[in-house]
């Protein structure tokens, strides 16, 4: 074989050898910056979830402690569940105001509602058999329950105090908040007298 021969072949070698090195080459580049874009792309969605999880982190924690001022001027802090409304303190100043009254006694198993909207009474009474928990009996009612409330029982009234041994409660509710009496052991006078006006 002749020498320009055997040098053509080495020379065809030698360019297929730097044409398939170029090859891996510009496949090595693209792989890699490939994986430039990538690693970016994540980095850029890591950093958006974790500024995602501190806002919602920081709204549930506005959600759930907000400060207030009490009658007094003096600063409250409420602490309530995310979603779950501030019971917000108000007492009524005329009988117009109420929009419901609620009771519980007897150790919480009997309760009545009054709602002004539909001016009926509704009377619950603990039954593990129901499917409710609850027998429940409905009665009509004028709007007097309501004027009988503010006339006899809103000096009982104040912010609801949470107690370990509840026997007896009472709720009056407005548009803008609601108001509080509950006690432990035998019901007061004033409450039996309440339970009386609405027939028990």
């Amino acid at each position: 074989m002749s020498e320009k021969v055997e040098e053509k072949k080495k020379d065809e070698k030698k360019t297929k050898d730097v044409v398939k090195a170029e090859k891996i080459s510009r496949r090595a580049i693209a792989v890699a910056v490939i994986g430039i874009i990538l690693a970016v792309v994540g980095m850029g969605f890591g950093i958006y979830g974790t500024i995602q999880a501190n806002k919602t982190s920081d709204e549930s924690i506005s959600d759930e402690e907000e400060d207030f001022d009490d009658e007094d001027g003096e600063e409250i802090t409420a602490d309530y569940d995310e979603g779950e409304a501030e019971d917000e303190f108000a007492k009524p100043t005329s009988a117009d105001e109420i929009a419901w009254i609620s009771l519980a006694y007897d150790n919480g198993d009997k309760a009545i509602d009054v709602y002004k909207e539909d001016m009926e009474v509704y009377y619950y009474t603990a039954n593990d058999e129901a499917e409710s928990g609850w027998d429940v009996e409905t009665k009509d009612i004028d709007g007097k329950i309501f004027n009988y409330v503010f006339d006899n029982d809103v000096q009982y009234l104040d912010r609801y105090e949470e107690l370990e041994n509840e026997t007896w409660f009472l709720e009056v509710g407005m548009e803008e908040g609601a108001s509080y009496a509950n006690g432990e052991g035998e019901m007061p006078d004033w409450f039996k007298a309440l339970l009386k006006e609405l027939g028990v």
